[in-house]
Formats: C-alpha cells, sequence, structure tokens
C-alpha cells in the first residue's frame, strides 16, 4: 500500500470511524511500462475487463485504452491512478 494511501485511510477511520476505497471498475495492466496507465486489453482469467455498470463503463473506458490523468494529475502507475481516486 502506497503511504500516501494508508495515511488518508488512518486519516479518514479517525475522523469517521470507517474508511471507504476507491472502486474504477476496470482492470489495470501492471505490466505496462508506456505513458499513462493502461486498461487490460485481454482478460486472463475471462473475468470481464470492465465491471458492468461501474465507474469506468459510465465513463466510456475501453479495453486497452490509457488513463493519462486524473482530474489534471498525471498518472504513471496503477497504485498512484487508485490512491488519486
Amino acid at each position: 500500500i502506497p503511504s500516501n494511501q494508508a495515511v488518508r485511510t488512518a486519516q479518514e477511520i479517525i475522523e469517521t470511524g470507517s474508511a471507504t476505497y476507491p472502486v474504477i471498475g476496470v482492470l489495470l495492466d501492471r505490466s505496462y511500462r508506456g505513458e499513462g496507465v493502461r486498461v487490460v486489453q485481454e482478460s486472463p482469467d475471462a473475468q470481464p475487463i470492465i465491471t458492468p455498470g461501474g465507474p469506468a463503463e459510465r465513463a466510456g473506458i475501453q479495453p486497452g485504452d490509457l488513463i493519462v490523468a486524473f482530474e489534471d494529475r498525471p498518472v504513471t502507475d496503477p497504485d498512484e491512478l487508485i490512491v488519486a481516486i
């Protein structure tokens, strides 16, 4: 877990008594090393790449898409994207 995620989670637990976690609704390609964060193009185990009805589907994200920023913040790593969300 990235340290900034742990700090955010701890602060949220202290303030509210519970923690929330980000849900993207998409499989991210952790082996991709190019610009941004890539959505998996083919599912390795036949699970859906895009969760039906999830945030990614509602946003129009497709298999193989590159996510290069979130709220005008560049992202280069799947964990960085999840923390930003």
